[in-house]
């Protein structure tokens, strides 16, 4: 049986690429490598994980299912890629309630209207928005943890399920270049320069409240020197997300997910 070296691989560069497209919202799932036999390859990712202001619930469900189903595809495994689903499925578990708080946060956020001077009638509500987008910005910088220690965790659980070195050093390359940790990294700063930049818009508005107010759906202020620095701080904003969008765009490229609609 020549092939299982090679199998173990492959078998860990789909679980990364799984950990890096669960994450994300509008990602299809990478299919399991055919490299490895039928009975050997790990269940595929869910299709679909909602995103911006999606469900909540289905979201932290879609997560928990796939650990569920690594439990079961283990079982008609041998045991040393059993081993490596069953360390995978220990991290996957961590993964879970990160993404429902993250997505509760981002929903709140949305629902509430975001940093959108028209949906803020009152200096009570300027502070209950930033204490929202604070909320959005905590949990994002927990999913930045989970992918700055994913490495590291996953190397941990490799070696609770005693695997040889030559094993787990193997698993854990394959698994690093699956994962795309970099890139994912890379979208969780942008959200945090997302956060950064409506708290410094939210800010700005309750610092002049008063002397600005919308009009047909265009914010005005009396003083020329508060719009420049306003359209200064959206200027910061949207090229985060502009940022950010590219940076989804190289993640999906990089995975082989399909381009999002």
């Amino acid at each position: 049986m020549n092939w299982r070296p090679y199998a173990f691989g492959a078998l860990a560069a789909a679980l990364g690429a799984a950990v890096a497209v669960l994450v994300l919202a509008w990602l299809d799932a990478p299919e399991p490598p055919t490299s490895v036999p039928v009975e050997q390859s790990p269940p595929a990712a869910p299709e679909e994980i909602p995103g911006n202001g999606a469900s909540v619930e289905q979201a932290a469900s879609k997560i928990q299912s796939y650990t569920n189903r690594i439990a079961a595809a283990a079982a008609a495994m041998d045991p040393e890629n059993r081993k490596a689903l069953f360390a995978t499925q220990r991290v996957f578990a961590r993964l879970s309630p990160l993404v429902a708080a993250y997505e509760a946060a981002l929903h709140e956020l949305n629902e509430a209207g975001g940093a959108a001077p028209a949906k803020l009638q009152s200096r009570e509500e300027i502070a209950r928005r930033i204490g929202q987008v604070r909320q959005f910005m905590s949990a994002g910088r927990a999913v930045w943890q989970f992918y700055g220690e994913l490495e590291k965790n996953f190397g941990t659980e490799l070696a609770r399920e005693k695997l040889p070195e030559s094993t787990r050093r193997q698993l854990l390359d394959a698994f690093r270049r699956g994962a795309s940790i970099d890139e994912n990294l890379l979208v969780r700063d942008c959200d945090r320069e997302i956060g950064a930049g409506l708290l410094d818009v939210l800010e700005l508005l309750r610092r002049h409240w008063g002397s600005w107010t919308v009009r047909e759906g265009t914010v005005m202020f009396e003083q020329d020197a508060v719009l420049g620095e306003y359209l200064a701080l959206q200027e910061k904003v949207r090229l985060a997300t502009e940022r950010q969008q590219t940076a989804h765009k190289k993640l999906r490229e990089r995975v082989g997910a399909p381009a999002q609609k």
